[in-house]
């Protein structure tokens, strides 16, 4: 399981710093593809995107066609609780690009986050990214970075 931690170019800043004072706020895509997750790890995963202080994302979920049946449930209980969350499933397995791709087809954000399946998210992950967009408006790529726990 990782923990993502955007890059920060220098920022000495607070976490509890406002995005008020910028114009651009960005909605931010996160495709997840999922097969066969342990429960745990999904739970995690979810829980952690859920949690983020930066609420304007969508997550972009599309399962491999998984064999175990509580990756499904799993998936469609918190498709249930949060409108941000668009799922798809493939009837066929067709393996992380596919997947991926599938995922991305769902997305309507203005930037695109990767998330592995059993990855959990720093509560302010996407906070960090939003500012960095912020701040140099001109970007077009975001690099975050991983800690392993």
């Amino acid at each position: 399981m990782r923990i993502s931690r955007p890059w920060r170019l220098g920022c000495f800043c607070t976490y509890s710093l406002p995005i008020l004072w910028v114009r651009r706020q960005p909605v931010i895509s996160i495709l997840i593809p999922t097969y066969n997750t342990n429960p745990d790890h999904l739970r995690a995963c979810l829980d952690s995107i859920r949690a983020q202080s930066y609420s304007l994302w969508e997550l972009c979920i599309c399962d491999d066609c998984s064999s175990q049946n509580h990756v499904r449930e799993i998936l469609t209980d918190y498709a249930e609780q949060d409108e941000r969350i668009k799922l798809t499933f493939r009837q066929d397995n067709g393996h992380i690009c596919r997947s991926s791709n599938d995922a991305l087809a769902l997305a309507t954000g203005e930037f695109i986050a990767l998330v592995d399946h059993d990855d959990v998210l720093a509560d302010d992950a996407l906070y960090w990214v939003a500012r960095e967009l912020q701040l140099r408006p001109c970007s077009n790529l975001v690099y975050s970075d991983e800690d392993k726990i």
